[in-house]
């Protein structure tokens, strides 16, 4: 272990310098185009939600209840989808800067 120690001291990095980040030619149509993704995502999200809730609101009246489940399955399913939206969208934030 010492020789593996030893010889990482002895290694001297080399100094290279790193060129200054540029945006590709098109890069701010890339950022428009991902920005009115997650937008569309997001309003996805919230027709899932509401259609989500009228389902719910389909098994109640019909006697079914929760235990047709489908209403609240797709409910469940849009708030997860939000979720992944919302990560993603800082993801991509984080990752363009």
């Amino acid at each position: 272990m010492s020789v593996i120690v030893s010889m990482w001291e002895t290694v001297t990095p080399l100094a290279i310098d790193q060129p200054t980040p540029v945006q590709p030619p098109g890069g701010d149509r890339i950022m428009k185009l991902v920005g009115v993704g997650l937008w569309a995502a997001v309003v996805g999200c919230l027709i899932g939600v509401i259609f989500g809730g009228g389902w719910m609101w389909v098994d109640h009246s019909s006697g079914v209840g929760a235990r047709g489940g489908t209403g609240v399955k797709v409910v469940i399913g849009a708030l997860i989808g939000a979720a992944v939206v919302a990560s993603a969208a800082s993801l991509v934030t984080f990752a363009m800067n």
